[in-house]
């Protein structure tokens, strides 16, 4: 949902966005791109989209739209496909896949902060165990 509970933000098996305005007559299409995850932003009217490969999950970049404009505002490339907001918005934290954690300013486009990937070591993996 968007911050204001106008409308409903979801994708569909092949990628495709849309945004479901509750007063309008039909969804529209926010962008068709290969889309893995998908998130909305606490405040404003911010989505971020994680593109990569269902099939492989290979993920090559995490877009930030606009989705009322229906327009691409940044492509943060080797971001991983998952992807959480700060509280007020500003601040996008990216991950996963072997790619590193990394802080993004969602006004300039640009890392703040970056941690090397967390990874899980096989020996505290329940399955391995005997």
């Amino acid at each position: 949902f968007t911050p204001d509970g106008s409308a409903a933000i979801y994708s569909e098996a092949g990628g495709r966005i849309w945004l479901r305005r509750f007063d309008a007559a039909a969804p529209a299409l926010v962008t068709q791109s290969s889309t893995l995850t998908l998130t909305a932003s606490p405040v404003g009217l911010v989505l971020a989209l994680s593109r990569g490969d269902y099939d492989t999950g290979s993920s090559d970049a995490v877009e930030v739209w606009d989705y009322t404009r229906r327009k691409r505002v940044w492509c943060l490339n080797k971001a991983g496909w998952e992807s959480a907001f700060s509280d007020d918005g500003k601040l996008l934290a990216t991950g996963g896949n072997n790619e590193p954690i990394r802080i993004w300013n969602l006004e300039t486009g640009r890392v703040v902060q970056s941690a090397a990937p967390l990874l899980r070591s096989a020996s505290n993996d329940p399955r391995n165990r005997q």
